[in-house]
């Protein structure tokens, strides 16, 4: 699948889902990195999201950036 209709599919996702709805685990968050929103969920923890974190952790964001454009919208399903 390429990326602009990742991206859309991801868009579609967001209106259908219910703003408070958790993700699953296995939902990929950062492509370049392949980093699901469960590794996510393991190195926040209950503290709240931090990208300088996820950059330092897990790369996110360190590639095409993606990922980060839609950081808003992701972070609000940890």
């Amino acid at each position: 699948m390429e990326s602009e209709e990742l991206e859309m599919l991801l868009e579609a996702r967001l209106q259908l889902d219910d703003q408070n709805k958790k993700w699953p685990d296995d939902i990929l968050i950062c492509e370049c990195k392949c980093v699901s929103l469960g590794q996510i969920r393991e190195i926040v923890g209950k503290k709240e999201v931090n990208l300088s974190l996820l950059r330092k952790h897990l790369g996110v964001g360190s590639g095409c950036s993606s990922c980060l454009k839609d950081f808003e919208q992701w972070k609000i399903r940890i």
